[in-house]
């Protein structure tokens, strides 16, 4: 499990799931085409930041991973990224940009330029990611003129990111990246994930008329039944759940 969560196989499966639920909150037809290349550069982006973790004793099994095949990452993110370039093309001329923008993204985020890397202020962690996520979601969608359903999921995968750095506590606080799943620990910040999916997933279905909000909300304490282990897995899988749960209906 821990190789699949190196290569970004389930922060794939998120975010594909995630585009797929946009496009069917906002009333579009699914292309599994865009959804699969929102995947696919999930993963280069995942693996890119990856391949520059830092070596302490609070690494876990994919830390440790990372560490030890560093260059293999990064070559392994390059042709991830060539494949998705390919991919995009197809989606619409422009949409490969999306590659450069997700480099440019992951430096700014993990490595120090001019600036702090995002990763080290502590309130823009969860809300970076949210609306990242969000954000391809709405671009490989067409853009729609629809500011809610987008300020909807980004909440809803703020929150996400929220609950999946509990599990990187110990690894973060020795790397020095602050985050809030630290400052609050795990109570309040479960309170604080569970208030943001209240409201995305309430816009979700009172503004937006989509039930699928209701299933978001049904399945936010999924992630509990695993008592504290795989916690980050559950949390990637969840939106797939709920994707073939949505259709089923």
């Amino acid at each position: 499990m821990a190789w699949l969560s190196v290569l970004g196989v389930p922060a794939a499966v998120y975010v594909a799931s995630i585009t797929a639920l946009f496009m069917l909150v906002i009333g579009q037809k699914i292309d599994p085409w865009v959804v699969f290349c929102s995947g696919l550069l999930a993963m280069v982006v995942y693996i890119f930041h990856r391949s520059s973790v830092q070596a302490c004793e609070s690494m876990q099994p994919r830390h440790r991973i990372c560490v030890k095949h560093q260059l293999q990452l990064r070559g392994v993110s390059a042709a991830v990224a060539v494949i998705s370039l390919i991919g995009l093309v197809k989606v619409h001329p422009v949409a490969p940009l999306l590659v450069l923008g997700a480099f440019a993204g992951v430096v700014l985020y993990g490595r120090r330029t001019l600036i702090m890397p995002i990763r080290n202020i502590m309130l823009s962690i969860p809300l970076a990611v949210g609306v990242s996520i969000a954000g391809l979601a709405w671009i490989l969608s067409g853009m729609p003129l629809d500011a809610v359903s987008v300020i909807a999921i980004a909440l809803i995968c703020s929150a996400d990111a929220l609950l999946c750095d509990l599990d990187d506590r110990a690894y973060d606080q020795e790397t020095g990246c602050a985050t809030l799943a630290m400052k609050f620990g795990a109570a309040r910040s479960w309170i604080i994930a569970g208030v943001a999916y209240l409201i995305g997933c309430g816009l979700i279905f009172i503004y937006l008329h989509a039930g699928v909000g209701l299933i978001f909300l049904a399945a936010f304490l999924l992630p509990m039944a695993t008592m504290g282990r795989g916690l980050r897995t559950t949390i990637d899988l969840r939106p797939l759940g709920i994707l073939l749960i949505a259709w089923l209906i």
